[in-house]
């Protein structure tokens, strides 16, 4: 059921999704339009509250506090200076979480800028002081392809649609509904971002990274600069998340001088993928430190399958070679152990299995504030 932002009154809403330490839950969620933040608390106020942009949603997050027995969220699309007026601002509403310490909230409206602000309950019914302001901006979900033109039987580059062959790609989806060749390719929807992480006009001549609006994703920009970000680096595949690298830690150390600042001495400067996104992420890169190797489907979204040598959208990712770059995803099956993983080539937006001690090129993806 989809959520409905009502001025006044208690509705419960439907179901969202709350994340907690044990895994989704779906419960049924009340938000008051009228609340207040009580008197003093014993519990601390949230702290790292972070939002994270999704399909049609935002997942916040904050830290555990064992001395809480819930917590409140207030979300609007205005700045929320008073968590009591929760009410009062634009679309204002108050969602109580009985458990866990995250909130996914669905049904959001594409693009709209929302912000939150949480607080902590005690077990006397007391709310600690509102945290800080985050926001988030909703994403639209996946990029299309790039593909501009139809073709027909000995002919490419006809102008869509095709007569004698209708509904192929470039016939459907963002590359026709939001063909706007000022923020991207077609209907790709990126953001120039500052050093800090600030968002730029479309026109800008110099950036340091790029958002994609429809995933929420935040991308590394590479620089022909000779620095930390310089296209021509070359990296191996080293994880040591189990979690995701199949039993298989890759290559710490395998590739030698193959980027930049490296030092046999010191094994923070290997031209390792894990090594590289640690000195990316102490750095603050755009103003964020949750920076790693993108998994195989998020590279390919970034993929311009409407052109080729390099298969990108040059115009935000410049220097973008047409060659293999890494990603997380590992391979494993019967026969391969786990000492693979997927790369995508930028030559043509293909996909293949590499060798993890190869040295490949790599672009980082942040999730975001």
């Amino acid at each position: 059921m989809k959520a409905i932002f009502l001025q006044t009154g208690v509705v419960i809403l439907g179901t969202l999704s709350i994340l907690g330490s044990g895994g989704p839950q779906y419960n049924d969620i009340t938000y008051e339009n009228n609340t207040s933040s009580g008197t003093s608390s014993k519990v601390d106020m949230p702290s790292h509250v972070s939002a994270v942009s999704a399909y049609q949603s935002v997942l916040l997050t904050w830290d555990e506090d064992k001395d809480a027995t819930g917590f409140k969220v207030c979300s609007a699309t205005a700045d929320i200076v008073n968590f009591d007026q929760c009410q009062n601002y634009a679309a204002g509403a108050v969602t109580k979480v009985n458990s866990g310490h995250s909130l996914h909230i669905k049904n959001l409206s594409d693009e709209e800028l929302y912000y939150f602000r949480v607080v902590a309950e005690d077990d006397e019914g007391n709310f600690s002081q509102a945290s800080a302001v985050v926001t988030a901006r909703p994403s639209l979900g996946l990029n299309d392809t790039g593909i501009t033109v139809c073709r027909e039987a000995g002919k490419v580059n006809v102008t869509c649609p095709s007569r004698f062959y209708p509904n192929q790609d470039a016939d459907k989806g963002w590359d026709v509904s939001a063909a706007d060749s000022t923020d991207g390719h077609a209907g790709f929807k990126f953001i120039k971002l500052d050093s800090n992480g600030n968002e730029l006009p479309s026109s800008a001549g110099s950036w340091t990274c790029v958002k994609d609006q429809r995933s929420g994703l935040v991308w590394e920009v590479k620089r022909d600069d000779g620095g930390v970000h310089d296209a021509n680096d070359r990296f191996t595949w080293y994880s040591t998340d189990f979690s995701t690298n199949a039993g298989t830690l890759g290559s710490a150390a395998g590739s030698t001088d193959s980027c930049e600042g490296y030092d046999a001495a010191a094994s923070t400067s290997y031209c390792n993928t894990q090594a590289f996104a640690k000195r990316v992420n102490d750095a603050k890169y755009c103003g964020l430190n949750n920076w790693r190797m993108p998994t195989r489907d998020e590279l390919v979204s970034i993929v311009n399958y409407g052109t080729v040598n390099p298969s990108a959208d040059i115009g935000f990712f410049p220097l973008t070679r047409s060659d293999l770059y890494w990603t997380a995803t590992s391979v494993y099956s019967s026969t391969i152990s786990g000492d693979q993983a997927w790369a995508i080539n930028f030559n043509y937006g293909g996909s293949s299995k590499e060798d993890k001690v190869k040295s490949l090129r790599v672009r980082l993806v942040s999730d975001g504030k």
